[in-house]
């Protein structure tokens, strides 16, 4: 039963009857919960002030009309929440496309389904988001749309979780609109707008104009992140994390990545992308550091000359770019790397099937400023009826300043290199395997017998990239496979390969599978054959011991029983043939981290999709 005391007259202009705020227990300082369950509630709060340890709750099977744009500001510890109650569906917010005076700027405009405007330490779940009149529109339109504007401050912890954000019917060819989207301006002053703690994790988000999900920072200090001395700007977006979202039919990209320092985005699906103007699935743009690794990108495809209708990009002004483990399927190719400024670009150990014109495309033709492109251990295969080219598919681009290594190019028809695939500047093809396709004349070492995958053909959708990347095991390479331990070293390797396997610091295979290593699968702790939830109990049991004999069946990471145990097992979570359905992974807890020195905090676990939200991947 509910507490119906107001906490004061922090929001006017409420008069009798309408919704109160209903006191949380405990001090007054954790805030107050205000209840929506109509809309003449939506419309006294969608403006209103709020205060450190808020709750704001619109009621689930209820439709809300109009833009919510609550004045949000809470504090370390005091989070201001955003979110659901009661039974059935998500709570729908729709704007119906309506465009709103700008908050503080005279003459600008602003629409969303919810603006979060100077916000910090605000967490947003469950809820429906949509901004759409039903008819054309050119203007800027967002779902969820975090902005600072001339604060000169770092906005902090921004979560948005678990929302299913759809049909926003903006300009369809514009980046700087759309789904889910976090900016920082300054458009009255010099004072740098920026945020710190950011994680997008776990929505829907379907039929978007624009981009699905988008950051962007507009200061000067950041703009030329190849050349910035160190691994920090101040202005740069601090500690963002991407994960476990679903991003499909879009106008443009699915995910830009901008103006951040050492963002993780993992475990992302991008489908159809780009329905209706060019733009790669994922790509970053004045980043230092980023990692995009666990995601999977299809169905991005368009007219055949289409320059921007790859996987994955690493694009300009950035360095320290690292591009792992994907899987990247019916795109019209894997990866771009733009040609104008970049430095440090690593694209290793990711698995591409059926990408429809090739590999690899160079963006921007009679640039020469990119440097230091590392690509190995990739894995590309290409069914009949595709004949594809390695480099500048059809677009007569050429490489540069690229090292290509121990990747496997595997063709059931023919292939080609590509006519231009060896008049790039300082480009070096060394130990790589070109099955049924003609390789560079420049190989240093070209490995064209079949490198017998274990039973490729398969491209399966909306895979589970953290759990469930055994239903690719197809395109590891089999027992019989001529080419084990003939692949060239490679320094800081990641330590893993695309299936989670081990990879030693003196010794390589070739394309994207590493051979596991003798006493059975990695992470198979109890030695039964698979790795399943029984190997959990086995490695919190053992935490501490030393490895060796019995203790985790020879098939931990080496010395002692740790967190290193725990991610190989999370890693393999799935694989071998005995396999327990159903279970959900367990978190170790905090006594058990205790034991090896290990923070909770740094370990992160998987978010199941919420059933609420429609079944994904139609294409």
């Amino acid at each position: 039963m509910h507490n119906t005391l107001s906490p004061s007259i922090r929001l006017a202009g409420l008069v009798a009857g309408a919704l109160l705020p209903l006191a949380a227990g405990g001090p007054a300082a954790l805030g107050a919960d205000f209840f929506i369950s109509s809309q003449a509630d939506f419309d006294a709060y969608r403006g209103a002030t709020f205060a450190p340890g808020d709750n704001i709750l619109f009621e689930r099977g209820k439709s809300f009309t109009g833009m919510f744009a609550p004045k949000t500001a809470g504090a370390a510890g005091n989070v201001i929440t955003i979110s659901a109650y009661g039974e059935g569906n998500r709570p729908v917010l729709n704007n119906q496309g309506v465009i709103h005076p700008h908050p503080t700027r005279s003459g600008a405009t602003v629409s969303a389904g919810l603006l979060l405007f100077n916000s910090e330490y605000v967490e947003v779940s469950d809820l429906e988001i949509t901004n759409n009149n039903g008819g054309n529109q050119s203007a800027d339109l967002f779902g969820i749309y975090v902005l600072g504007e001339d604060t000169g401050k770092i906005h902090n912890h921004i979560y948005l979780n678990n929302n299913y954000v759809h049909h926003i019917n903006g300009g369809v060819a514009g980046k700087k609109r759309g789904g889910i989207h976090v900016h920082g301006y300054s458009p009255t002053s010099s004072r740098a707008t920026t945020y710190n703690d950011v994680r997008i994790v776990n929505n829907v988000i379907d039929q978007i104009g624009g981009v699905g999900i988008g950051t962007d920072i507009d200061d000067a200090d950041i703009e030329d992140a190849q050349d910035f001395q160190g691994d920090q700007r101040a202005n740069a977006i601090k500690n963002l994390y991407v994960a476990h979202n679903w991003v499909g039919n879009t106008g443009r990209n699915s995910v830009i990545a901008r103006d951040s320092d050492h963002a993780v985005y993992e475990y992302n699906t991008s489908a159809n992308s780009s329905r209706h103007s060019t733009g790669n699935s994922f790509f970053n743009f004045k980043t230092i550091g980023l990692t995009f690794q666990y995601n999977e990108a299809y169905g991005n495809v368009g007219e055949p000359g289409d320059h921007d209708r790859g996987g994955f990009d690493a694009d300009y002004k950035s360095k320290g770019t690292v591009i792992q483990y994907n899987y990247s399927h019916g795109n019209h190719w894997f990866a771009s790397v733009m040609k104008k400024p970049l430095t440090d670009v690593t694209i290793r150990y990711n698995l591409s099937v059926n990408d429809l014109h090739g590999a690899y495309h160079y963006g921007f033709e009679g640039e020469t400023d990119a440097t230091d492109v590392k690509i190995y251990n990739n894995t590309h295969f290409f069914s009949r009826g595709i004949t594809p080219e390695l480099i500048g598919p059809n677009l007569e681009r050429t490489p540069l300043n690229t090292t290509f290594n121990n990747n496997i190019f595997y063709s059931s028809g023919s292939g080609a290199a590509g006519a231009n695939a060896d008049n790039g500047q300082n480009v070096v093809y060394d130990t790589n395997v070109y099955f049924r396709i003609t390789p560079p004349t420049s190989e240093v070492n070209p490995l064209t017998d079949n490198p017998r995958l274990a039973g490729p053909g398969a491209e399966p959708y909306d895979v589970d990239m953290e759990f469930g990347r055994h239903v690719l095991d197809g395109y590891r390479l089999a027992e019989n496979s001529p080419y084990f331990g003939q692949g060239i070293v490679m320094p800081n390797n990641g330590g893993l390969d695309f299936w989670g396997v081990p990879v030693p610091a003196d010794a390589a295979e070739l394309g994207a599978s590493q051979r596991a290593p003798v006493g059975g699968v990695p992470g198979d702790f109890n030695g039964d054959g698979a790795v399943d939830l029984a190997d959990y109990t086995v490695w919190r049991d053992n935490l501490g011991a030393q490895e060796g004999g019995s203790v985790l069946a020879g098939n931990g990471s080496g010395g002692v029983v740790d967190q290193e145990d725990y991610t190989l097992w999370k890693n393999n979570f799935g694989t071998g043939p005995a396999l327990l359905t159903g279970g959900v992974v367990p978190e170790p807890s905090p006594a058990s981290l205790l034991l090896v020195g290990v923070a909770a905090a740094h370990w992160v676990l998987r978010l199941a999709k919420s059933p609420e939200a429609p079944q994904p991947g139609s294409r």
